[in-house]
């Protein structure tokens, strides 16, 4: 049967049990959005109404909906193993993705520690970041750095980090020792320009003013996105070089899902972060992902 001659799905009679996350329950359960399938690029309503998933689910099913490889390659590994032990197990697939990854990502970023989902993997760089500099000898690193109007999970360590007023205000103080570089929105400034905006520069020294007041030695990560999907789809500000080269403020500073504390040049910090991955790199990640369901199915 195709999708278009589908009968409509049963909507369910009861939906006071499920909390929906960062969603207005009583509004949404007056009116409920239903998905009961998708395809390809679209989702289908209740009533078979096709939607646009313009977002990838949210950000993590860029290969599409329901492709037939990749149906097939969890019908695979369902069959043959479900789940093993993370901890002190293992298994090989788990190492051959990993190696697949490792080969994309830049420069020395050659090892991978697989997460469940944003959140965890935001709360984890911050610990490994953490980790890294007291097994070296630096226990004082112990300060993160965040932006203002950043999203980086819902996790206590992404919160903290993060600069989303109402994520921040109900939970106390979150974690301690973190502080915030100024965000890069200005409606006024950046309006109706093309590429990046000329305004802005200054916000590329930011980190330099907290490393004033902080010092170097006390800071053990910064974690920033290169482009802000959550918040006003804010880009970064350029910056100028010395050479007069338009550079990314973001360039000496940490993509939050591949945050390692590694040597960079730079005068107030001597050492940062990774630089971040490309979106070409991601999407060759995702890729890659794709392309290990598939090869998994026709094995």
């Amino acid at each position: 049967m195709s999708l278009a001659t589908r009968p409509a799905a049963t909507v369910p009679n009861d939906l006071a049990a499920f909390w929906v996350p960062f969603t207005p329950n009583r509004a949404f359960k007056k009116a409920p959005r239903l998905i009961t399938r998708a395809k390809d690029m679209h989702y289908y309503t209740v009533d078979g109404k096709a939607v646009l998933d313009g977002s990838a689910g949210m950000w993590c099913c860029n290969a599409g909906h329901n492709r037939s490889p990749i149906v097939e390659a969890i019908k695979s590994q369902a069959e043959e193993l479900d789940y093993p032990p993370a901890f002190q197990f293992s298994h090989p697939k788990a190492f051959e993705l990993a190696t697949r990854i490792a080969a994309l990502a830049p420069g020395d970023l050659d090892h991978v520690f697989f997460c469940n989902s944003g959140s965890e993997a935001v709360d984890t760089a911050l610990k490994v970041a953490l980790a890294y500099n007291n097994v070296r000898g630096e226990a004082s690193r112990v300060r993160l750095i965040g932006r203002e109007r950043g999203y980086h999970g819902v996790g206590f360590g992404g919160i903290s980090v993060g600069g989303i007023l109402a994520n921040r205000k109900m939970f106390g103080t979150a974690l301690g020792g973190v502080d915030h570089l100024s965000h890069t929105y200005n409606r006024e400034k950046q309006a109706f320009t093309k590429g990046e905006p000329e305004w802005g520069a200054h916000l590329a020294d930011d980190l330099d003013r907290l490393v004033a007041l902080h010092d170097a030695s006390t800071i053990a990560a910064v974690i920033v996105e290169p482009m802000a999907p959550i918040i006003a789809r804010s880009r970064p500000s350029p910056r100028v070089s010395p050479n007069g080269a338009r550079t990314s403020p973001m360039t000496s500073i940490a993509w939050s899902r591949c945050m390692m504390p590694r040597p960079l040049r730079r005068s107030s910090l001597s050492r940062w972060p990774a630089r971040p991955a490309s979106c070409r790199r991601r999407r060759a990640i995702s890729n890659a992902c794709a392309q290990s369901a598939t090869s998994t199915a026709s094995s």
